[in-house]
């Protein structure tokens, strides 16, 4: 209501203003019980890490920084979103036939399907493999 008044108390307004000092004996148990820092690793620790997961996962891929590869995706995407694409799932390998001996071979492909026209978009590195 508008012709109502409020009403403060000042001795809580300067409990909560002030900081609260620490309560507690301090004694060593009383620090053993807070939260410990965070350590952050060492961006050269980081990717010797990831290399080593590469290497015993027997992937040939070389780790790329989310920071850089999500800004291009995100445009990739909205692009491919623009053109009416739809993403199709399940597809594991495209091999591309070029001439007799010369295969295109792209592993974990992103395919994108027209639902309009039969046109379809792959996008991910690809290797050129050639049988004699």
């Amino acid at each position: 209501m508008p012709g109502e008044a409020t009403e403060t108390v000042p001795g809580i307004e300067q409990e909560l203003l002030q900081p609260q000092a620490e309560t507690g004996s301090g004694t060593e148990s009383d620090s053993n019980e807070s939260v410990p820092e965070l350590e952050e690793q060492d961006s050269t620790q980081v990717t010797t890490q990831q290399v080593q997961l590469a290497v015993a996962a027997e992937i040939d891929e070389e780790p790329v920084s989310k920071a850089k590869q999500r800004q291009s995706e995100k445009k990739a995407r909205e692009a491919v979103f623009k053109l009416g694409l739809r993403q199709v799932t399940g597809v594991t390998r495209v091999t591309i036939r070029k001439s007799k001996n010369i295969f295109f071979v792209i592993t974990k492909p992103d395919v994108y399907k027209n639902p309009k026209s039969f046109d379809i978009l792959l996008s991910n590195d690809f290797q050129m493999r050639k049988y004699n």
